[in-house]
């Protein structure tokens, strides 16, 4: 990627979630593995609703020495807008000039915590843009792409109208959302997110966050005596039948980033 768009290229991204032990030598690890092959990494904020890492310090890691462009999760979840300005005008003094807004999971009940949502998505997004003209700089918001809702393509122009300028999707198993959907790459730039899964369960999981398994050739990864090797397959499939509708692709390995990495120096 050059200067602060993204074009000119096909993008290959990876979400990096960070562990929560002492040390960080995690995160140096997955720095090791993304270098070189991973244009831009993500890092979610309290995923699952759980406590996280904060995802403006780990890139700062993750990327350092690198090429690697940091893109942190912001959600208004957690956060007030105070915070959330005190956020961006951190991450913009250490060189971060992109972010991705994100409405965030439900918080865990075994936290025991409330939301904040001061600020909705479109909201959010606007916030960090004016708070990053504020200092003079010019920064990039991208924001999610749901596939499976209905009406996607008003809530995407929404945020455009907000000042998003890319979406990563959720999880994709086939071409039908994006081509059903007619949201495609001349309005705004549309990185397509996978996840490989390790297990024959992973794909109940994926269900019950609503992506659309039966009927697609994800279905393959269930009945499979290889299901990391049969889902690497089937991403690639995927990509190789989306790539004309897509700007990038975006992998949320949940940890196995000798994986994220193999797929995408096939890309």
């Amino acid at each position: 990627m050059e200067g602060r768009t993204l074009t000119g290229k096909f993008v290959k991204s990876v979400e990096v979630v960070p562990e929560k032990g002492i040390g960080i030598d995690d995160l140096r690890n997955a720095s090791g593995l993304l270098s070189g092959v991973v244009d831009m990494a993500t890092v979610p904020e309290n995923p699952m609703g759980r406590p996280g890492i904060d995802p403006v310090s780990a890139l700062l890691e993750i990327t350092r020495g690198t090429s690697i462009e940091p893109v942190p999760h912001i959600t208004p979840r957690d956060k007030n807008s105070l915070y959330i300005r005190s956020q961006i005008l951190t991450a913009i003094k250490f060189g971060i000039r992109r972010f991705f807004v994100i409405g965030g999971d439900r918080i865990s009940p075994q936290v025991q915590s409330k939301e904040v949502r001061e600020l909705d998505v479109f909201q959010t997004i606007d916030l960090i843009k004016s708070t990053a003209a504020g200092t003079g700089e010019e920064v990039e918001v991208g924001s999610a792409f749901n596939p499976y809702r209905e009406n996607e393509s008003k809530f995407a122009m929404k945020k455009m109208d907000s000042g998003s300028s890319f979406f990563i999707t959720q999880v994709l198993t086939s071409a039908e959302p994006l081509i059903n959907g007619g949201f495609t790459r001349e309005n705004a730039f549309l990185i397509a997110g996978f996840m490989p899964m390790k297990k024959r369960s992973s794909v109940s999981m994926l269900e019950k966050m609503g992506v659309r398994i039966k009927g697609t050739r994800f279905e393959r990864i269930a009945d499979s005596e290889d299901p990391l090797g049969e889902s690497t397959r089937v991403i690639l499939e995927t990509v190789d039948e989306i790539r004309g509708l897509i700007s990038g692709v975006h992998i949320m390995p949940m940890g196995d980033y000798d994986t994220a990495t193999k797929i995408l120096e096939c890309i």
